[in-house]
């Protein structure tokens, strides 16, 4: 897909936060917190740290992720109100963030359990959902996912179902307290489990291979990207009470086009107001948009893949 221009116009406003928390809900107040400056590497302050994420690409992602995680835990998170979170070494020129940036936007919004920040606006606007994005991002992946969905008893109609864009979340970059870490450490101990004993041979092979560099996404194993896209999933089932902020990451969004924000809006309106038709017309000027931007070949090859038979919402 070709990349769009920004019009110059600035970054449209960022969607409040309650719809992600709507995903876990009857939330308590948190403690608030103090997170202080840190520098680019793991370095403790005395309410937060951050750490950074670097898998080596000749060992099992889901194992090094999980032992990452535990190993945090252990050394930053076993606190009530401590609060840690990952970055990747990609995250500066994917975020155009450091981590002092970050963790002052942490500090602006003290007092939640999780901070989310995903760096793909365009996604939001394009997309049903993160699933059916990795469908045209990787291909030939539709089939796995649906497979993987049978295998860990998730409801089929998620797969296909339109959801609020501040649900999205296409990277790792998360910090939380001990609270969440917990929980969701154990949400993908026992996914990854799953998937590796009572998945397919086909599903766990597609898993073990990477993805070559590509317009839509870089060379990544495929685990990364499923697992990159499992928060949705864990707060729908695990995440009663957790309280939930995002932070919009400015240098993506100023790159959104008029077209991509009013896109982003129509299709988060569509999904306030349950208005099917309004969806069915967010559809026709997505795909409008896609057909002058990327060209009829990669509609024909792509449209199928990433166009809901009959909309449901979230």
């Amino acid at each position: 897909m070709k990349k769009t221009k920004s019009n110059g116009h600035g970054a449209g406003m960022q969607p409040e936060e309650p719809m992600l928390s709507m995903l876990a809900k009857n939330a308590p107040q948190a403690t608030s917190i103090d997170v202080s400056p840190n520098r680019e590497t793991s370095v403790r302050s005395p309410a937060a740290t951050l750490v950074l994420w670097t898998p080596n690409p000749s060992e099992p992602i889901p194992e090094q992720l999980l032992l990452f995680i535990e190993k945090a835990i252990t050394s930053h998170g076993r606190e009530k109100n401590a609060l840690w979170g990952m970055v990747g070494s990609e995250f500066r020129s994917r975020t155009a963030m450091t981590t002092h940036d970050l963790q002052r936007e942490i500090a602006a919004r003290a007092g939640y359990d999780l901070y989310v920040c995903s760096p793909g606006p365009d996604i939001e606007a394009l997309y049903t959902n993160l699933w059916s994005h990795l469908s045209v991002a990787v291909p030939k992946s539709q089939a796995v996912l649906k497979s993987i969905f049978k295998t860990c008893a998730w409801p089929a109609e998620t797969f296909t179902t339109l959801e609020p864009s501040v649900t999205f979340s296409t990277s790792h970059y998360y910090s939380g307290n001990a609270r969440f870490w917990g929980q969701y450490l154990l949400f993908l101990r026992e996914t990854v489990e799953h998937i590796r004993t009572r998945g397919t041979k086909t599903t766990n092979r597609f898993l073990n291979q990477s993805t070559p560099v590509t317009a839509d996404v870089a060379s990544i194993a495929h685990w990364q990207l499923l697992i990159d896209r499992l928060l949705p999933t864990f707060l729908r089932q695990h995440g009663a009470g957790l309280k939930v902020a995002r932070i919009p990451v400015m240098a993506a969004e100023q790159k959104m086009n008029t077209h991509l924000r009013r896109l982003r809006e129509m299709r988060d309106v569509a999904h306030h107001t349950k208005s099917k038709w309004l969806a069915s017309c967010w559809l026709h000027y997505r795909n409008t948009y896609l057909l002058n931007v990327a060209g009829r070949d990669w509609c024909q090859r792509n449209l199928p893949l990433m166009t809901p038979t009959d909309i449901r919402f979230y």
